[in-house]
């Protein structure tokens, strides 16, 4: 992937994770940046932005039943 640098929900995502203790579900990152930013967050958009972040070698995730 060419583009390297990272969008503001990027970020978010990547500091919820941090402040989760690194391994975390969809579930617990959306309410994490709700509760942190007032805003309202998609699960769906957190699936993709994980997706992205794993494209850019910034995480590694997968998906459970």
């Amino acid at each position: 992937m060419s583009h390297h640098g990272l969008g503001e929900f990027e970020q978010m995502v990547l500091l919820a994770i941090v402040h989760l203790g690194g391994e975390s579900y969809a579930v617990p990152i959306v309410d994490e940046i709700e509760r942190r930013t007032g805003r309202s967050v998609s699960r769906a958009a957190v699936y993709v932005t994980l997706r992205r972040l794993e494209e850019k070698r910034l995480l590694s995730s997968w998906l459970g039943d």
